[in-house]
């Protein structure tokens, strides 16, 4: 059993796609901050794809292929003042990859980690092409990035904050969660996460028990550890 690899652009969107000879399903990986596709589809796409998954990953705005200010410098380690360029823009870049180039399925499966899980959250705010989200080391409330900042930040870059925090009130997915379409949420979190904390999560999945969401929580910090990726094939193979 082979997985072809097709690689391209459409409408200035980077994307990447493996599939095997059994694909039965579409699944969008997105890639968390300074990440790109190429990154974690090294990672999942073959597994994904010998499951039986379409499996496509694309580069956020800002980030791989289309890399720009101020993620070209080595020296700007605050990219998550950036996030409200990023995020609905790029989940707006995936709704079009769907819609133009993989609407043969009728829906989509979504797996983002961390800045891409927030991209998830955004697009099922903004759309109804999601079935299934596997939301990584996320969180759909980004004010919660707000309590990892570090002090020294805040004071080097206050129009940044100010703008950022601005943004937010608008387009936080925790705010809007009565607008987000999906038939199941799936959230794999660790219990010491140090850049994504855990409680906007955990107060997330506790004020929507009634919906078909789940949480896992494992002895990890901010990275997809192997309990986890085993955790998450399991999900995974059974939605096929």
């Amino acid at each position: 059993m082979g997985v072809k690899i097709d690689k391209g652009i459409h409408k200035g969107i980077p994307y990447l796609a493996y599939k095997g000879d059994n694909a039965k399903r579409l699944l969008f990986v997105q890639h968390g901050i300074y990440g790109n596709k190429e990154k974690w589809m090294q990672v999942m796409g073959v597994p994904f794809a010998n499951l039986g998954y379409h499996v496509v990953a694309t580069d956020a705005r800002k980030h791989g292929e289309r890399k720009e200010d101020p993620f070209l410098s080595p020296n700007y380690p605050h990219g998550e003042l950036q996030i409200q360029h990023i995020i609905p823009g790029s989940a707006e870049d995936i709704r079009t990859l769907f819609n133009d180039k993989f609407s043969i399925y009728k829906a989509t499966d979504y797996l983002g980690i961390s800045m891409g899980g927030m991209i998830g959250y955004q697009l099922m705010t903004m759309s109804d092409i999601v079935d299934v989200f596997y939301g990584v080391i996320t969180t759909p409330n980004m004010r919660a990035l707000f309590e990892t900042t570090n002090p020294q930040v805040v004071k080097d870059y206050p129009k940044e904050i100010n703008a950022l925090e601005k943004a937010i009130e608008t387009i936080n997915p925790a705010a809007h969660a009565t607008k987000m379409s999906f038939g199941e949420i799936h959230m794999f979190h660790g219990d010491h996460d140090d850049v994504v904390p855990i409680d906007s999560v955990e107060a997330f999945y506790q004020t929507h028990q009634s919906w078909p969401i789940s949480l896992e929580v494992f002895d990890a910090d901010h990275h997809l550890t192997p309990p986890m990726f085993e955790a998450i094939k399991e999900r995974l193979k059974s939605h096929l």
